[in-house]
């Protein structure tokens, strides 16, 4: 969550937008165990918000 929102932030996105990533980003780790497994990539996560 605060690692999807910062970048969200960082690229200039508004505190609305930055939520809805870090909301994506939190969703999307706990999906698999560990935290090396449950990193995923730009490709997945923009596919993620896309769908919701």
């Amino acid at each position: 969550m605060n690692g999807g929102l910062a970048a969200a932030l960082d690229t200039g996105l508004s505190l609305k937008d930055a939520v809805k990533w870090g909301a994506a980003a939190g969703a999307l780790c706990v999906t698999k165990s560990g935290a090396q497994p449950a990193m995923t990539d730009r490709k997945t996560f923009d596919n993620f918000l896309l769908r919701r």
